[in-house]
């Protein structure tokens, strides 16, 4: 009988964890949580650049359908997407293509150091060995 209450309180438990999963679940889909998510995310506007008042409006842009279809895009990028006028598209492609840049020079800056590591420290291995497809093929050898 012990045995039996046991195995019902051990499967309760699990039941109840799954159930919080699921109430998270939908929590976290929520718009507001949306939000919140994207603000800490992406950082603040002086990562990226921007004025408070340029924030706020990428905010706005990601609770609606920017934030539906382009939920993985910079906030630069989304801002020049929705540009009211040239001179806004300009000044978001600018600061884009600087961040970019940015970007870029530290990963291959970095890229280098991972060469110059591995070969420091794998010098008299070769990069790719040699792999022996034999199990692989399908014509057996004789």
């Amino acid at each position: 009988m012990k045995r039996y209450l046991i195995t019902i309180f051990l499967f309760c438990s699990s039941v109840s964890f799954s159930a919080e999963d699921v109430m998270n679940t939908v929590t976290q889909n929520s718009v507001t949580h949306n939000t919140a998510i994207i603000s800490t995310n992406m950082g603040k506007p002086s990562d990226w650049g921007l004025k408070e008042t340029e924030w706020k409006r990428y905010l706005a842009l990601m609770e609606g359908s920017s934030g539906h279809y382009y939920p993985n895009l910079t906030p630069l990028e989304v801002l020049g997407m929705n540009a009211d006028n040239i001179e806004d598209l300009n000044h978001f492609a600018e600061l884009a293509v600087r961040a970019e840049h940015a970007k870029v020079e530290k990963e291959l800056r970095f890229n280098t150091a991972f060469q110059e590591a591995a070969k420091k420290l794998y010098a008299e291995e070769p990069i790719i060995r040699p792999f022996d497809i034999s199990a692989y093929s399908s014509i057996s050898k004789q």
